[in-house]
This record gives C-alpha cells, sequence and structure tokens, in this order.
C-alpha cells in the first residue's frame, strides 16, 4: 500500500531488519520480538504503534503472519500495516470521558460520605432505593434496613400528615421551596429533629421520575437555640434552624460540586455556582468585627494552599441582594492519589449562623438593658431612707441596701445569699423569721411593729410575698411610738388624778415613771420650794437613789 508506505519513516520501508534496527532499534526490535513469536509459536502477532508525522501523531496497526513450506518449515512472514488513527483517536477520547466520569464519581461519593447531610434517593412512589452514611450516624439504624420502605414512615407521626403534602408539592414543582423541619425517632427512641428539603429529577418528557431528598440533622442547633430563646419565648417564636451547605472546589479554585443549602445560603440559582472561581472579585466578605476578610484568608484558599483542615471560621457574606448572612466555615482536604503534597480539592462546608448571631445580638442587648434596670432599681433601694429586703423562698438574701448596712454593719456582699438566721443580725430575729414563712406559706401580707432594744428604737415590718420569695420593708417608727405612748400616759395620769386617793406626790410619781419608762436612760425628777420659801425639795424623782 503507496499511501502506508509514503507515511512510514523511510528509515524502516524497503530496508532489511538489520539497516531498520540500527535506524530505529525500539520500533523495529518491537516487530523483531513480533516476528521470533510468530515464527516459534506459529500465530498472528498483532502490535498498535504510533509515530509522529508532522507534527502529528499517527496510529498504525501492525500484524506479522508466519509464512511456512510445504513441509511445515518457516520459510518467512508477511507484514500487513493499516492507519488506525481515526479510530484511535475515538478510543482515547471514550478512554478520556471515562477518567472524567470516574473522577465525578469520587468527587460525588466524597460529598455523600462526609457531608453532615442525609442524602436519599426515592423512585416514584416515594420509596428509598438510596440512603448515605450519614443516617447510620445520625438516626443509628443502618441504611440496608430502610431500603424500600417509603420515606415518609421515618418521620414522628405528628408530622407525617405535613412532610407527605410538602414532598407532593415538590414533586410538582420539581423541588422545595423552602427548607422545612421535622421530627424523627433514632433507635434508642430518641428525637432528632432535622430540616428536609427535596428535588425531583425529571426525563425528557418533564416528569418526575427520581426524588432527591437532603436531611440535615439539626438537634443540637435546634437545642441552643431553644436555650437562648428561653428567656424570651414569651415575645417572640422559637427561630427556624438552618441548613448546612457543602461546596467542593479543584485544585485550580472552581467550583465543582455545590449542594442546594450552599446555593440557597448564597442566593444562587439551581447549578448557579458550577465553574465559579474561588478569587471571584465580585464576592464581599466581612470578618466579625467588620474588617473585610481578605480572599488569601478564606478557608478553602488555606486549605488548597497549605492541606490545612481548619474548622469554625466565622464569615459575613453580602448576597446580591444586599443582604448579609452569617457562616461558619469548615474545610477539609480531598486527595486523589497518593502524592499528597497538594490537595486535588477541597470540600467546604458552611453553616448559616445568621439567626443565631442575631439572636446572640438580641439576647446581648437584652442582658444590657435588665442590667440598666437592676443598676437604676439598686440606685432607688440605695436612696430610700429606711430598710429594704429581699429574700427568696428559702429566706436566703437575695437584696440588701445601704441603709440595712449602715444600720446592722453588715455588708450587702456578705449578706447576700446567706439565711437571714446565720446572719445573727438582731433586726431581723427568729420572731421575724417565723412571720416570714408565715407569709410565704399563706401568700399574705404581714405587718407587725417590733422594739429593738439593741438600738433602743420601734420598728415597723412590713412582708410582701411574691412568688419567689418575698420583700421585707423596716421603717423607723420611734418617733410616732413614743408620741403614742405620750397620749396614752397624758389619758392615764388625767384617770389617776380623778381617783380619790390621788395626790400630787402619787400622780407626778406616775407621770415621771412613765416618761421613763417611755424615754429609755432618762432619769426624771421634780422639785419644789418648801413652806420657808428658801429651800427645795423632791416631790418624785423615781429612779434617783433615796439619798
Amino acid at each position: 500500500n503507496d499511501s502506508i508506505l509514503a507515511l512510514m519513516p523511510k528509515e524502516y520501508a524497503c530496508k532489511s531488519m538489520r539497516e531498520a534496527y540500527h535506524a530505529l532499534p525500539e520500533l523495529t526490535g518491537n516487530f523483531i520480538h513480533d516476528f521470533e513469536n510468530a515464527l516459534s509459536k506459529n500465530e498472528v502477532c498483532y502490535r498498535d504503534f504510533s509515530l509522529n508525522i508532522d507534527d502529528e501523531t499517527h496510529w498504525f496497526n501492525s500484524k506479522i503472519t508466519p509464512l511456512f513450506n510445504a513441509g511445515g518449515i518457516a520459510i518467512g512472514f508477511s507484514q500487513r500495516i493499516t492507519n488506525i488513527s481515526d479510530r484511535k483517536k475515538v478510543e482515547l477520547a471514550i478512554s478520556e470521558k471515562n477518567h472524567e466520569l470516574k473522577s465525578a464519581h469520587r468527587e460525588l461519593k466524597e460529598i455523600i460520605e462526609n457531608t453532615s447531610e442525609i442524602i436519599f434517593k426515592l423512585n416514584l412512589d416515594n420509596q428509598i432505593i438510596f440512603v448515605s452514611p450519614e443516617f447510620e450516624r445520625s438516626l443509628g439504624f443502618p441504611g440496608s434496613k430502610i431500603v424500600g420502605k417509603t420515606i415518609s414512615s421515618l418521620i414522628h407521626p405528628e408530622h407525617r400528615q405535613r412532610f407527605e403534602n410538602e414532598l407532593a408539592e415538590a414533586r410538582k414543582t420539581g423541588k422545595s421551596t423552602t427548607h422545612n423541619i421535622f421530627r424523627a425517632v433514632n433507635r434508642d427512641g430518641i428525637d432528632r429533629w432535622f430540616n428536609i428539603s427535596a428535588k425531583f429529577v425529571r426525563n425528557t418528557q418533564g416528569a418526575p421520575f427520581i426524588g432527591i431528598v437532603f436531611a440535615q440533622d439539626i438537634s443540637d442547633l435546634k437545642l441552643t437555640m431553644d436555650s437562648l430563646s428561653a428567656s424570651e419565648e414569651r415575645y417572640r417564636s422559637v427561630v427556624n434552624a438552618l441548613g448546612e451547605g457543602v461546596v467542593m472546589h479543584d485544585n485550580k479554585g472552581l467550583i465543582i460540586a455545590c449542594n442546594l443549602a450552599a446555593e440557597k445560603i448564597f442566593d444562587l440559582p439551581p447549578g448557579g455556582a458550577l465553574g465559579d472561581a474561588l478569587r471571584r472579585s465580585n464576592i464581599t466578605a466581612i470578618k466579625e468585627d467588620g474588617s473585610p476578610f481578605p480572599m488569601q484568608e478564606f478557608p478553602a484558599a488555606i486549605t488548597l494552599a497549605t492541606g490545612q483542615s481548619i474548622h469554625g471560621v466565622v464569615m459575613g457574606i453580602y448576597k446580591r441582594s444586599g443582604e448579609l448572612v452569617w457562616v461558619v466555615i469548615n474545610t477539609e482536604a480531598v486527595y486523589y492519589t497518593s502524592d499528597h503534597t497538594r490537595p486535588d480539592a477541597v470540600v467546604a462546608s458552611i453553616f448559616d449562623i445568621t439567626e443565631k448571631k442575631r439572636s446572640e445580638e438580641t439576647l446581648s442587648a437584652h442582658t444590657k438593658q435588665l442590667q440598666n434596670y437592676s443598676d437604676k432599681i439598686s440606685g432607688i433601694l440605695d436612696s430610700i431612707t429606711d430598710g429594704f429586703i429581699a429574700l427568696d423562698n428559702k429566706l436566703e438574701v437575695t437584696l440588701w441596701n445601704k441603709v440595712m448596712e449602715t444600720e446592722t454593719g453588715i455588708s450587702q456582699y456578705y449578706a447576700t445569699g446567706k439565711k437571714i438566721a446565720s446572719l445573727n443580725c438582731f433586726m431581723l430575729n427568729d420572731a421575724v423569721a417565723d412571720v416570714c414563712r408565715e407569709a410565704i406559706r399563706h401568700y399574705t401580707t404581714k405587718n407587725f411593729e417590733h422594739f429593738v432594744p439593741e438600738i433602743g428604737r420601734w420598728l415597723e415590718y412590713s412582708v410582701y410575698p411574691l412568688g419567689e420569695g418575698l420583700f421585707i420593708y423596716l421603717r423607723d417608727i420611734s418617733a410616732r411610738k413614743q408620741q403614742e405612748n405620750l397620749l396614752a400616759l397624758e389619758k392615764r395620769v388625767l384617770e389617776q388624778n380623778a381617783t380619790q386617793s390621788a395626790s400630787l406626790n402619787t400622780t407626778v410619781d406616775y407621770f415621771l415613771e412613765g416618761l421613763e419608762e417611755i424615754f429609755p436612760g432618762m432619769l426624771c425628777s421634780v422639785l419644789i420650794l418648801d413652806d420657808d420659801g428658801k429651800s427645795m425639795r423632791h416631790l418624785s424623782a423615781p429612779k434617783l437613789p433615796k439619798d
């Protein structure tokens, strides 16, 4: 074939084997090996080989057939060379595509096995035909146990009908319009909460034939959100839990995989992130303090450059709409080969914490507001000129104002948290404690007066019970009490003086004794002039020595 001979090297065509081997040892050596095999084994030998002709690779097939005489003695061989370049190019293209498909399969498998979301694959009857390994990690059941069952059988009965309704709506529209929260029960009978979304793959006629359901276990997040919202649950409902996004970058930083949660976080259309560059210039990111987040400090960029895993990086990202979304990013390097010098890809998990961050900021603002209220109340209580105490139901001090500090010498720091009985305070004796217990037990206000000999004053106690304890208000009523006692003494003196046996001496004695009783520490005496008008003598002095 002249066309084939024209393509063959001139050092080989029409040359002896010795000449050809001397000029082209590699090519000719392979042929010689085939010649020897053909003669020794009496078989046809085939070999594909390539030649670079005019900077273009051409592929050929060599067929060597042994020749024998009538007696069966080898007398030579024939070689047929066929140009197979077109066929070979097709085979190489198919091989390359197969490699790409295998690579994509490995990447998808990496995502499925490492994502914290459970991924279900459904048939047209909503029966599970595949479930990812996260199912067993989350609920404790082997995935093989639920293959063939309807996915709604995993949902708690209280949520099952709503789930079926939303799954049916997703089948009509092609995907869930939002992420929804459903409850399931794990192997130990403990409730687990999941953020679930669905998407249905359609055939060429537009009809759904495969369903993909993503379930993100948000039990820990829900517990955290419930805890943060406990102090505010009277004012608003518990905030919705959020899903986790997964993004994979290749070794050039291009996004090669992105799940639905990530598309929702970044406000992207389905598949809109694929092929996007890690270092695109139109992304605006900030740190927690509001400063710019440099591209070279992005977790995925660091992992891609160093292979180092990054965890718990908080980043604020502005969506195209201008909305700021806060996320926590974790990254892991992916290696396809044993050479770990540089990652072949990076998997990033992106958790939306926008609502959580807002809740923390609101909680912080409320805490500051409560602290301001507490400071104002403390200021008001400190300005009160009477004693004020707050106790819990165990009669332990929770508030002790400055008047109590001054009157008792016991500081608020020392008194707070202690039972009143352990303070040994003369103003809060056992009788006062009994009244407090009765007020708590019957949930009734108590008012009583008590003379405190340690300070020589009368105090009025007002005890007001509350749901978590009580308040005690102590007011000095010594002046009022003395006035009342003086009026009562005056009345008794007038009644004494009106009796037939009354005399000036007995009446004055009765009056002075009453004054000394009302005013402890006071000594009273009355002096009168003798009949001679020159000397004085005591008419009455109840507590003065007789001599």
